[in-house]
């Protein structure tokens, strides 16, 4: 596997635990980093923001994830109320497959 495989698999991963929390604690919202550190407890180096900066783009650009921006604050995710059952059907399919790509 190389970097970019590596990378990518990284990032599904991310993916797929930001759909689990999101699931079981549907009104959270929080920065990336917040994301990483109490969403995920990752530690938060620069490549761990990337790819869950990464994940959470691809969460958005789907419309689960919405992305709340503030004069002066960093932004803001949470999950996207009408989308909420959307992530059950999600998870169920996983099963070695990625139904988001």
């Amino acid at each position: 596997m190389d970097n970019d495989d590596a990378s990518a698999a990284r990032v599904w991963d991310i993916t797929c635990a930001l759909l689990q929390y999101l699931e079981t604690a549907p009104a959270a919202k929080d920065t990336l980093e917040g994301i990483a550190q109490w969403w995920l407890w990752l530690e938060l180096t620069q490549p761990v923001l990337t790819d869950v900066k990464q994940a959470v783009a691809l969460l958005v650009s789907k419309g689960i994830i919405l992305e709340t921006r503030r004069e002066g604050m960093s932004p803001h995710y949470g999950l996207n109320p009408q989308r909420r059952q959307m992530i059950s059907s999600i998870l169920s399919g996983l099963e070695g497959r990625s139904t988001l790509h």
